[in-house]
């Protein structure tokens, strides 16, 4: 953001670190300019995941990441953090071919992927530990989906942001 701060927001069916409980997962992750970083998780009861498999609209209780293109609404709340950010594509989206990949694991052997927003302005309301504040910047929104677990597909995984003009 125009701040300095960064946000990762993602949303798991499971609990991520635990997949045999039936959680969800919340992830908020906030980098500020000055060093107060936040990781925070919230694991809520499984039942209170809703996802469309024709549209973008994924929830968790009040939580949720919905719309289309080119305007998506990201909604999270963690224990320290919450985020309510509306991003509008300024690219169009893109996906590799069918956007599913397919990995050597038995019973477990897909892994989608596909980036709606390779580039969007983005704005809204970040809050950290009840401190709100207004930001407007630029983002990124990509989603993943599939039978393998996904921390066995991705490894070392490093995001990284470019801006290089037009």
């Amino acid at each position: 953001f125009d701040n300095g701060c960064s946000v990762v927001a993602i949303m798991w069916r499971m609990n991520y670190a635990k997949r045999w409980r039936r959680q969800c997962t919340i992830q908020l992750s906030i980098y500020a300019p000055h060093g107060e970083n936040i990781k925070d998780f919230v694991f809520p009861p499984r039942n209170l995941f809703r996802g469309s498999y024709t549209r973008c609209d994924a929830r968790i209780g009040d939580s949720y990441v919905r719309g289309a293109h080119p305007r998506y609404e990201v909604k999270m709340r963690t224990q320290d953090a919450a985020v309510d950010l509306v991003f509008e594509a300024e690219t169009p989206g893109w996906k590799p071919g069918t956007a599913v990949n397919y990995v050597p694991f038995p019973h477990y052997n897909t892994m989608g992927w596909l980036v709606p927003l390779p580039r969007a302005k983005v704005h809204g309301i970040l809050s950290i530990r009840g401190r709100k504040m207004e930001v407007e910047g630029h983002g990124y929104h990509d989603h993943n989906w599939g039978e393998a677990p996904f921390h066995r597909v991705v490894d070392n995984w490093h995001w990284g942001h470019v801006l290089c003009g037009e």
